[in-house]
This record gives structure tokens, C-alpha cells and sequence, in this order.
């Protein structure tokens, strides 16, 4: 059984990485472990469904913000949590523990608890005269995430008015 372990130092190195770098690492590691052949691009994107072209793109900061369904792809090819790839992850860099990546038995011990767990929010939106509620079971680093992205989107609809 190959695995790898991310050190200290390369978790310092990923958190000012961007998501396409941090991709591009953990691609290199695995490359390390198991050869071109198993993470190449074209490899990679045959499992995440999109062009090997997309992967470099991703890669290389050409195309920014990538699908939450590529991104949760590409972990779930490379066996780990798609939450290492956003900056929200490293946010608290004292917190988290080195990970590893390769054949571990289950990617939810490669995180620390916290990191992990899971709760539910409840998102409601009301206006034009309709109610949308949705109850999501989802970590506190999607939580932060998905605030960010909401109050992003709110910006710009206030820059639009």
C-alpha cells in the first residue's frame, strides 16, 4: 500500500497556493506514488468528465473557478476531500494535521474531527412572493464557503443596481 504523507511544509506551500496549484501538487504527489500514467491530464480528466485541456487550464489559473462537480470529481479520483483545495481550508493552518494521500483506507481519517463532521444548515430565501428552504448536511469549511460565495453574490447584485 503506497501513501504519502503532506508535511508541515507543504501544507504551507498549498495554503498560499491558488486552486489550480493546489491541484497541480497533489497531481505531482500522486504522479510520485503511482507513476504519469495513473494521474496524467488526460487521465484525470476522463474521470472528472471534462477535456485534459480543462485539467491544465485548472491547473495553470487560466480558468479560475473550476465546477464544485469538477473539483469534488478530481478529489474523488484522487481519494481525498475536496475541502483541501479551498483557501477556507487553510484558513486555520494550526489547526489541521498533516494528511495523507494514496491508498488510506477512508479520506475522512485523513482530516482531523472537526474538519470532518458534518451539520445541517438551513438555508431560506424569501422574495417574489416565494419561500425556498433547503436543509444541507455539510462541514463548517462548506458553511464558510458557502457564505463567502453567498455574500460574493450579493455584491454583485448590489454593484448591478
Amino acid at each position: 500500500m503506497k501513501v504519502r504523507t503532506i508535511t508541515k511544509e507543504e501544507l504551507e506551500k498549498l495554503k498560499v497556493s491558488k486552486l489550480g496549484t493546489r491541484i497541480r501538487m497533489i497531481r505531482e504527489f500522486l504522479i510520485e506514488l503511482y507513476g504519469k500514467e495513473n494521474y496524467s491530464a488526460s487521465r484525470v480528466a476522463n474521470e472528472a468528465g471534462v477535456t485534459p485541456q480543462n485539467i491544465l487550464q485548472i491547473e495553470k489559473g487560466k480558468i479560475t473557478n473550476p465546477s464544485y462537480k469538477t473539483v469534488i470529481a478530481i478529489a474523488k479520483y484522487f481519494r481525498v476531500h475536496q475541502e483541501i483545495f479551498y483557501d477556507d481550508f487553510y484558513d486555520n493552518l494550526s489547526d489541521i494535521e498533516p494528511f495523507e494521500i494514496g491508498d488510506v483506507s477512508s479520506v475522512a481519517s485523513s482530516n482531523s474531527e472537526n474538519q470532518s463532521k458534518k451539520s445541517n444548515c438551513v438555508i431560506t430565501v424569501v422574495g417574489a412572493g416565494e419561500t425556498i428552504s433547503e436543509v444541507l448536511e455539510i462541514t463548517d469549511v462548506e458553511i464558510r464557503r458557502l457564505l463567502k460565495r453567498i455574500r460574493l453574490e450579493i455584491e454583485l447584485i448590489k454593484q448591478g443596481e
